[in-house]
Order: structure tokens, then C-alpha cells, then sequence
């Protein structure tokens, strides 16, 4: 087990967006919040020291924002609130309360897959497969299905 000291620590609402993003981006310290109230200073604490992003939801930006002022101060860490989601989201993402994650399977499903026959997957996931060899475990005992 590697311990990733000077890593990042990116924090997102949800596990799902966690997940594929420690998938796609496996230099980073993903976390979840487990939900836009469960982003809190006392949580934070452990991060003393360490940078870290917040991906928020879209329809969280102000409340994290807020939130990170705080984490700041109490926590001793370097915090930055994305502005990524509010950058280049749709007015109907920010209703809706789009995430990371939704972006990312956005983006992949936007790929050409790879039609040689040669793999069940594009090449983006057959790329993060041979970077993160758990991702096939993950996806073959959950029964998911690349879309």
C-alpha cells in the first residue's frame, strides 16, 4: 500500500464521483462527503497541512465555498473551491445539479469505442484499466456495462 503524503486531496459530494474519479485520476486522494451537508469542519481535520480541492456539485458552489472559508481556518490546509462545473456547465447541468462524475461519463461516452474486437472497452477505460488494474475487478463483480 503506497501512502501519497504529498498528494492532493480532491473532495466531491458523492462516492460515485470518488470512485471514477480515482479511476480516471489516480495521483490524487479522492474522498466523498457523502452529500452537500456532509462537507464539515471536524471531518476536515485530519487534512492539517495538506492542499485540497473541492468538487462540489452544481447546484453547491456557494455552500462549499462558505463551507472551505471555514476548513481553512480551523484545519490549517490549503483549500480551493472549483469553479470547473460552473465554467462550463449547461443551464439545465446547474437544474439538474450535475457532478463531476457526470462530466467525466460524459466525456468518455462522447468517445469513439474501439471496434477491432480486440477489447470490451474504448480505449479511454481499456487506458485506465492498465493504470488501475482494480478498475476490472470493480467493474466485472458490479456487472457494469461501459455505455
Amino acid at each position: 500500500m503506497t501512502i501519497y503524503l504529498e498528494a492532493t486531496v480532491c473532495i466531491v459530494e458523492s462516492e460515485k464521483s470518488a470512485l471514477i474519479s480515482a479511476a480516471i485520476f489516480p495521483n490524487f486522494i479522492w474522498l466523498a462527503s457523502g452529500g452537500i451537508q456532509g462537507l464539515a469542519v471536524d471531518k476536515c481535520k485530519v487534512l492539517k497541512d495538506s492542499t485540497v480541492i473541492l468538487y462540489q456539485d452544481l447546484n453547491a458552489f456557494e455552500k462549499w465555498s462558505e463551507k472551505s472559508i471555514l476548513i481553512k481556518n480551523q484545519c490549517s490546509c490549503e483549500i480551493t473551491v472549483s469553479t470547473l462545473l460552473e465554467d462550463i456547465s449547461t443551464p439545465e447541468a446547474k437544474i439538474n445539479g450535475l457532478d463531476v462524475a457526470d462530466f467525466m461519463i460524459c466525456q468518455l461516452k462522447n468517445k469513439q469505442p474501439n471496434t477491432s474486437g480486440t477489447t470490451r472497452f474504448t480505449p479511454e477505460l481499456d487506458q485506465m484499466i492498465e493504470t488501475n488494474p482494480a478498475l476490472l475487478i470493480l467493474i466485472d463483480k458490479l456487472q457494469l456495462e461501459e455505455v
